[in-house]
């Protein structure tokens, strides 16, 4: 799907908002061929850093970490049906919670480097798209998708404090947009088998007369440390624990961008940009004729 005028860097600019809650290093690699600028959020104790624009493809044993997995059937036995073969050995990654849960594996973090908070930004890839219903067409649901996934390894004394806070940091961003949303606990029934608890943040989408789902942020606790062997040491102790780590969409790009068309969208055709994204737009508003 190809966009033209305003709207690709209508799509662009939607990557620049959730990107102000995080703080960036100096050496980022560039997004998409350009090098975005992030800035430190509101609180300064409550930052992101981006570590690395991880890759797309990863190797089986990396995407077996990954906590959506079913546990047999194609295409492979234990990764789910959604992710897509690349070549032998080497998938497409389905979010880049994948990767980057990676980037500690094998390793002992060191107490007083918890909570390691860290954000990437991503194509993703699921094998399922469009035709999977009416409900799903055009933007709802793609073979790739551009998502800002947020990723904590934490103490497991302070997990689910810290997934209030990484849940709150998903909020602000459809708050800044002044999108209606709603968040849902979701019931065990509907929790993967990996997650101890998840929120799945859904913005109304007037076209549909209903909610989507934008935003999932979850506590996985030990699930994929165990998996990927990622540890930390207590202070004063020679053993050490298995870390708990969250993770969240920050947001999943191509439904904000549509949930702001939606919403924003005026009687002659025009779309209101946001004000939040003006600074980056340029322009208070997109006619049709530049659609």
């Amino acid at each position: 799907m190809y966009g033209t005028g305003q709207l690709p860097k209508f799509e662009q600019d939607l990557f620049k908002v959730p990107t102000n809650r995080f703080e960036a290093n100096a050496h980022h690699a560039p997004i998409v061929g350009e090098l975005v600028m992030l800035v430190m959020g509101a609180n300064p104790g409550e930052k992101f850093r981006v570590k690395a624009i991880p890759p797309g493809t990863r190797t089986a044993n990396v995407v077996l970490v990954d906590s959506n997995l079913e546990e047999k059937g194609p295409p492979m036995p234990g990764v789910p049906w959604s992710t897509m073969l690349f070549q032998k050995d080497l998938w497409l990654i389905p979010t880049a919670e994948v990767p980057v849960t990676n980037l500690y594996r094998d390793e002992v973090i060191d107490s007083a480097r918890l909570p390691v908070s860290l954000t990437a930004y991503t194509p993703c890839f699921r094998s399922e798209a469009g035709s999977y219903g009416k409900d799903v067409r055009g933007l709802i649901r793609q073979h790739q998708f551009q998502k800002v996934e947020l990723v904590k390894f934490t103490r497991p004394q302070e997990s689910y404090e810290q997934h209030e806070k990484l849940t709150r940091d998903a909020e602000q961003v459809l708050q800044k947009l002044g999108l209606h949303y709603r968040v849902m606990l979701l019931c065990a029934g509907d929790t993967s088998a990996a997650s101890a608890k998840t929120y799945d943040l859904e913005v109304w989408l007037p076209g549909q007369q209903l909610y989507r789902e934008i935003s999932s942020c979850s506590n996985f606790e030990a699930f994929q440390a165990r998996r990927a062997n990622i540890r930390w040491r207590p202070e004063g102790s020679k053993k050490t624990e298995f870390v708990h780590t969250l993770n969240g969409s920050g947001l999943a790009i191509g439904r904000t961008w549509l949930a702001v068309l939606e919403n924003y969208q005026q009687a002659d055709g025009s779309v209101v940009v946001p004000e939040v994204l003006r600074p980056y737009m340029g322009v208070e508003k997109i006619t049709k004729r530049e659609f």
